[in-house]
């Protein structure tokens, strides 16, 4: 997969397109990929995803949604899905200001765009002016195929990045992970934190949650993923406040087993089990007694789900 990260990079050649945010690659997205792949395979074309690092509505609305996926997650997932090239662009007042038209006009000079696959309720440009009827009206003219999928429904409802990032506010793992088609995770660079996990002898990887909407916090039974390799473990999710009391939430990892330094090592953390709320201890010793039996019921959950070996 190419990744670009401006509209003026185009190949010179036949592609399908689709645009949207993408939030959380649910099972909606996949299927607009899936048909996006196929159409382009038809077409002998390139299929081509255009999305965005920042939400729109925090530029256009001056508010920030908090999102599923960092950046570095949703390259990720793209990747996996197995399109050929990602325009992964930041969302800013210029790039709110471009009319629908000036948006495919400015592709359509530079490649051939064969196909439009898009969600049912996809509208892009400036004030969201690339409608569907749009859409389709501009497709007639410039003999493109345009396909727009019915919204995808699971127990009927329809799944949404809306509802997931409610769904993670409640902490409710099974349920986002049947909108997700997959466990629920946070995905992301390993930072330098405090050392303190090392000192109470519990040594964690530290992940930024910038910008994402979070489960609440406490404590999580976890598998993590790391250089394709899968380890079982815990995760606290917060402030820590028995040992720094942040003012920044962030991702704590602890492996099993795992000695190795983690520092700018991408991981994947798929939340299992939460297995208490995050709270503050009168001392580091009443701290370390219950983390260690957070670790044994952490163990206990993860063998009974994945077995002794991952």
């Amino acid at each position: 997969m190419e990744i670009v990260n401006t509209l003026k990079q185009f190949p010179p050649q036949k592609i399908a397109i689709s645009i949207g945010m993408f939030d959380g690659f649910h099972l909606g997205h996949q299927l607009i990929i899936k048909h996006l792949k196929a159409l382009a395979k038809e077409q002998n074309a390139l299929s081509c995803v255009i999305t965005y690092k920042n939400h729109p509505a925090s530029v256009v609305k001056d508010y920030t949604i908090h999102q599923i996926c960092s950046a570095e997650h949703k390259i990720s997932l793209f990747k996996e899905s197995g399109i050929d090239l990602l325009v992964f662009l930041e969302f800013n007042k210029e790039l709110a200001s471009v009319s629908a038209k000036d948006f495919l006009d400015n592709i359509f000079h530079q490649s051939q765009i064969t196909g439009i696959v898009l969600g049912h309720d996809a509208a892009f440009g400036k004030n969201r002016s690339g409608t569907k009827d749009f859409v389709i009206e501009y497709g007639k003219q410039k003999n493109i195929e345009v396909k727009y999928l019915e919204p995808l429904m699971l127990n009927n409802a329809r799944v949404s990045s809306t509802d997931i990032r409610q769904a993670i506010l409640k902490g409710d793992l099974f349920y986002i992970s049947q909108l997700l088609g997959r466990p629920y995770s946070i995905y992301g660079k390993v930072i330098k934190g405090l050392g303190k996990g090392k000192v109470i002898g519990f040594a964690t990887a530290n992940i930024d949650l910038t910008h994402l909407v979070l489960p609440p916090f406490g404590v999580y039974a976890i598998r993590a993923c790391v250089n394709n390799k899968y380890f079982k473990g815990i995760a606290n999710i917060g402030i820590a406040p028995t040992i720094r009391n942040s003012k920044e939430p962030f991702l704590e990892v602890h492996l099993f087993n795992y000695e190795e330094d983690l520092y700018n090592s991408y991981m994947n953390v798929e939340f299992v089990s939460q297995l208490r709320n995050e709270i503050k201890f009168n001392s580091i010793e009443e701290l370390t007694k219950q983390i260690d039996l957070d670790v044994k019921e952490a163990k206990v959950i993860l063998e009974s789900k994945y077995g002794k070996n991952l």
